[in-house]
Formats: structure tokens, C-alpha cells, sequence
């Protein structure tokens, strides 16, 4: 994981996992990030988001990872 802190003077970036295809998924400044660009900032439960149906259809088991608790 580099330290982007010392490259830009931006946050430091918290290495999540590595997708398949080699991209990083990172926390920077408490944004989710693919491949270094912002994709999410707050999690929406499941039962809320505008596209719940594809979300189980690419992700089978996922309701259970967004309860609609979680906030």
C-alpha cells in the first residue's frame, strides 16, 4: 500500500482488497475509492437503495452485509 500522504499531501489511503482484475479498493478520507476515485461516502441499507434488485442479482448473500439497521 503507498503512503499517498508523502506523494500529494493527501490523506493516507487504507488498502480494503484488491479486485480480480488488479484495481485497489481503498478508504481515503473516508471515501470509499476504486482505483483511487471516489465511489461511495455513507452506506445506504439495502431495503433503501434505488436498486436493490440488481444489487442481489450481482450479489447474492449481500442484503445480509447491509441490514437496514446499519447507518
Amino acid at each position: 500500500m503507498a503512503d499517498t500522504a508523502e506523494a500529494s499531501g493527501a490523506a493516507d489511503a487504507v488498502l480494503v482488497k484488491m479486485t480480480q482484475d488488479g484495481r485497489n479498493v481503498e478508504v481515503i478520507s473516508g471515501q470509499v475509492c476504486l482505483a483511487g476515485v471516489g465511489e461511495a461516502d455513507h452506506r445506504v441499507p439495502l431495503p433503501e437503495h434505488r436498486n436493490p434488485q440488481m444489487i442481489a442479482h450481482v450479489l447474492p448473500g449481500g442484503p445480509r452485509m447491509w441490514p437496514a439497521g446499519c447507518h
